[in-house]
């Protein structure tokens, strides 16, 4: 659904905010960043080339599915442009700087004005100014981003000496620890046994939520849209595969047992679904709760979590069939029901 992003101005705090419409131009609905005023006010944004992404003139980068945080370039933007592989050249004032697809800096210059604006265009950033001794009152000056220092095309982002905070953290089953970074759009793999990296996982999208299956060693994602991706890490070159698809944005994934539970708001206020390891689904389960965290128990085959969007909050354990035998007359992976835990 195509949307239209700004900065609110006036008003303070000053947030980031979206309003979608349809093909005939029609406004559907609009919101704001719910981190109401945790970041800088702004005054313009940009959309990455892969419109996962947007970022304003703080430089502070936020999903373009939810508006939440998605990293920051760390200086005030007021002109950009992007290479390929959605590395930002960024000018503030009369400095221009490359950054790598890590969003770190790698190289800048100096220049001998202040643009108002520029372009990439091949090898070399061309920038715009007023000149009042130009027939035409525009100065042009062409900047080799040789010069400057063209950040490298990897399609992985490096992770090593890389400053981020994982959004999501799982250890394999083979110990290694699997760091989900939003802001990277990756997957880095850190190994106990060599004290290093291993190669990382780019994502084509930036999840929303994300589980671990131990038994299968497989990353389940799902973004902002409700498409649901799988990365087998079994794989010599573990990839994103297709998964399922939700019929309303997610707002939960869990691994149960052989199975993936994830949460959506469609029907009554919430619907949880159960999928095979095919991504067929086997049962769904409306009247259900939104949770920030669910934990599945093998033992009891229960999934234990919180109702977070109701007033009390309570413990909850969901009945599902994962071995197919606990609950007699229920289809193996199906949900049966939630029992409130006092």
């Amino acid at each position: 659904m195509p949307h239209l992003l700004a900065v609110e101005q006036n008003r303070s705090p000053s947030d980031i905010t979206f309003v979608s419409y349809d093909e005939n131009g029609k406004f559907l609905a609009g919101g704001a960043s719910p981190h109401h005023g945790d970041y800088p006010g702004a005054s313009k944004t940009w959309v990455f080339p892969s419109e996962e992404r947007v970022v304003d003139s703080s430089g502070t980068i936020y999903s373009t599915t939810d508006l939440t945080y998605s990293g920051s370039l760390g200086t005030q933007v007021d002109a950009i442009d992007f290479l390929s592989g959605s590395r930002p050249v960024v000018v503030k004032g009369n400095v221009i700087s490359t950054y790598t697809n890590g969003l770190l800096p790698h190289g800048s210059a100096t220049l001998s004005f202040e643009p108002a604006s520029f372009h990439l265009q091949g090898p070399d950033a061309v920038v715009f100014g007023a000149d009042n001794t130009k027939a035409n009152g525009i100065r042009v000056e062409v900047v080799p981003l040789a010069s400057i220092g063209t950040p490298p095309a990897d399609t992985a982002v490096n992770p090593r000496g890389l400053p981020y905070t994982p959004d999501a953290v799982y250890q394999a089953a083979n110990g290694t620890l699997l760091l989900v970074s939003n802001m990277h759009r990756s997957i880095f793999r850190w190994s106990p046994e060599t004290r290093d990296y291993l190669e990382t996982v780019p994502l084509a999208k930036i999840p929303a939520y994300s589980a671990y299956s131990a038994s299968g060693n497989v990353v389940y994602l799902a973004d902002g849209a409700g498409v649901i991706r799988s990365i087998d890490l079994d794989d010599a070159t573990p990839v994103e595969q297709p998964f399922a698809v939700l019929p309303t944005p997610p707002l939960g994934l869990a691994v149960t047992g052989n199975y993936v539970l994830a949460a959506d708001s469609s029907g009554a206020w919430c619907t949880h679904r159960t999928f095979t390891t095919a991504g067929t689904q086997v049962s769904s389960k409306e009247w259900n709760y939104y949770s920030k965290e669910y934990v599945w128990s093998d033992a009891a085959q229960k999934l234990f979590h919180f109702r977070d969007d109701t007033s009390p909050n309570d413990l909850l354990a969901e009945q599902i069939n994962a071995n197919g035998s606990t609950y007699e007359g229920l289809a193996p992976g199906a949900i049966a029901f939630s029992l409130l835990l006092l």
